[in-house]
């Protein structure tokens, strides 16, 4: 009886304790989610963007400009994003690879380092209750890296695994063929590190590079899912040590600066002239040949940069009338765009065999690409190339129907709010734009701005497309024509 007394007085108590302590806290009033993103800078020139969407979810994003454009055959550092990229996760100067590994994946967080040819971006996503953790160990891995020669020596597979991998990968190939083709600066570099690199990426080039590039100047920081002011607070507490300009290795002497000032004076034409001739877009070729059964293909024109939002815009509704391929899996051509349409029935001869086709279109920092990728096989390459440029030349003489560029702001519109629900091309979107213009724009000022584009405008990018081309082909090409053959 007392046992069974003591019993159902110790349950009386966990009871008491369950109602009254261990219910869950009500939910505190939220203000409504802003529309528009903040932006500021911290002292050392970072910038700082966030947007309170009142998400449980967080995501903190650091861009860089600190892309594969930047490496220099002269300094002997060719693939050494690639190679940062792959030693991303390795020891800082504050916690080992491990401690760095086990305390993310103890708040649960999610890591992504990803490069561009003009980028270097990290996006991590966590609970907006672990952001001070989550941030702590992101600006270690971004600005505190240690690159430690035993850690470097033992990523090396890594780095060759990534290179054979794109070895054996046509369309990558093919798109890392057409930059060496048609540019002369960085943009000609490869996303990926050069087979003979391997093995050559030393801890002080890794170091050199890095502290070259990572300054405060270079980047900017985006969260999204929390507070302006919190936000700029972590800022300057885990980045104000970055550094406001390129550091020296030594103290500069008298006679050293002078011999600088004169030999700069030297070069300042010739350094003038090769910023002007950054951009220029050369119209060359690029043929390789392999046992591949098919033939792939990519017929480009100078595009528009990021920078020039009017032209971006019409591009991007150009390459939705010109066609994107099937949105459907086994979906047919014929609806996939005006150049599939085109070339179905050229000159009254359908193409029977099965070819992909789609319209290519990047945009860069200072210069873009557009034109179309094609894959068939080999007998059939000749007439799509040949259809595609006559598409393109039909465009610019005669221009689009309003009807067909109503439908494709819809299809633009409807593609890129879509894209937005990813929560990482959403961050990702506002890096870039923090980091190129210093100002992000929402979603419904992007939409208005497509609104904005005319007919006349489509006509006007169009006209430009066919005077200077450049191709890059790969594959079987017993039947692929040269491009002088092509803009006969």
């Amino acid at each position: 009886m007392i046992r069974r007394f003591l019993t159902l007085k110790a349950l009386n108590i966990v009871a008491t304790k369950t109602n009254k302590e261990y219910l869950p806290k009500p939910i505190e009033k939220l203000d409504s989610p802003q529309r528009d993103f903040q932006l500021s800078k911290i002292k050392n020139g970072l910038v700082i963007c966030s947007l309170e969407n009142n998400s449980p979810l967080s995501s903190i994003g650091i861009i860089v400009k600190a892309g594969t454009r930047y490496e220099n055959f002269d300094k002997e550092n060719l693939g050494i994003t690639h190679m940062m990229k792959v030693a991303s996760s390795l020891a800082t100067l504050k916690c080992s690879q491990f401690g760095l590994s086990r305390n993310l994946d103890h708040i649960g967080s999610s890591l992504m380092v990803s490069t561009t040819r003009d980028f270097f971006m990290y996006i991590l996503q966590t609970k907006r209750d672990n952001i001070d953790t989550a941030l702590k160990y992101l600006s270690y891995m971004a600005t505190m890296p240690a690159f430690k020669h035993w850690e470097v020596k033992d990523s090396i597979y890594k780095l060759s695994y990534d290179i054979h991998m794109v070895a054996h990968d046509p369309e990558i190939a093919l798109v890392e063929d057409l930059h060496k083709a048609i540019y002369r600066n960085g943009l000609q570099n490869s996303l990926f590190s050069p087979k003979f690199m391997i093995g050559k990426h030393t801890c002080g080039k890794l170091r050199e590079f890095h502290e070259s590039h990572f300054t405060a100047p270079n980047m900017a920081l985006i969260g999204v899912g929390m507070d302006h002011s919190s936000l700029a607070n972590r800022a300057y507490k885990n980045f104000s040590h970055l550094s406001t300009d390129h550091p020296t290795s030594h103290t500069k002497n008298a006679e050293e600066i002078n011999n600088e000032k004169t030999r700069d004076d030297n070069l300042n034409k010739i350094v003038r002239n090769s910023q002007i001739n950054n951009r220029i877009f050369y119209s060359n070729e690029s043929r390789v040949h392999t046992m591949s059964p098919l033939t792939y293909a990519l017929l480009v024109s100078e595009g528009s940069s990021h920078n020039n939002s009017k032209d971006m815009l019409s591009l991007a509704l150009l390459q939705k009338i010109m066609g994107l391929g099937p949105h459907t899996k086994y979906g047919t051509l014929q609806t996939s765009g005006k150049m599939t349409k085109h070339c179905l029935n050229y000159k009254m001869n359908p193409i029977l065999s099965p070819f992909s086709m789609t319209c290519y279109n990047v945009n860069y920092s200072d210069t873009g690409l557009f034109g179309v990728y094609i894959i068939s096989q080999p007998e059939y390459m000749d007439r799509l190339l040949r259809c595609s440029v006559d598409c393109f030349r039909e465009i610019g003489k005669t221009g689009v129907e309003k009807k067909e560029l109503e439908m494709a702001k819809k299809m633009l519109k409807s593609s890129y709010l879509m894209s937005l629900e990813d929560p990482t091309i959403f961050i990702e979107d506002a890096m870039l734009q923090a980091s190129l213009t210093h100002q992000v724009s929402n979603s419904d000022k992007i939409l208005g701005m497509i609104d904005t584009i005319e007919v006349v405008d489509i006509s006007k990018v169009a006209k430009k497309l066919i005077n200077k081309c450049a191709l890059a082909v790969r594959g079987n090409l017993k039947n692929t024509p040269y491009l002088d053959q092509l803009m006969i």
